[in-house]
């Protein structure tokens, strides 16, 4: 009985190892067709009471992230992040370093719309 159960493991161990090396090229080809990238734009509406009045209306705002571990290896540009966010480049770079683990962290939360517009003119390396 222990003998049938290892060979039924080993069995479906050997068919996992197909799949996932030998047929893996043939199957990612076949599943291609069904997967579709599609942007969709949410914009929230208005919250409000049952007499219409607004209780909290969205206003889109802009923001500006960085990979910590990325603007790291690329300190060299951190005065021109700084001076575009207006920030001190020494508080900047204080976040930055403190937060090495991470792989997102927000520089300005709620930036004056053209903050984020001189930001995006960089690009890092990574």
């Amino acid at each position: 009985m222990l003998g049938l159960v290892a060979a039924g493991a080993l069995g479906l161990m050997m068919r996992a190892v197909e799949l996932q090396l030998l047929d893996h090229g043939f199957l990612v080809s076949r599943a291609r067709p069904f997967h579709a990238r599609v942007k969709i734009e949410a914009h929230r509406g208005a919250i409000v009471d049952r007499s219409g009045e607004p209780l909290a209306i969205s206003t889109p705002v802009d923001s500006v992230w960085v990979n910590p571990q990325e603007l790291n290896d690329n300190i060299d540009q951190l005065p021109k992040l700084a001076k575009a966010l207006q920030q001190d480049p020494q508080v900047l770079a204080r976040r930055i370093t403190s937060n090495l683990d991470r792989e997102f962290l927000t520089s300005c939360a709620t930036c004056r719309p053209t903050r984020p517009r001189a930001s995006r003119r960089w690009e890092f390396p990574a």
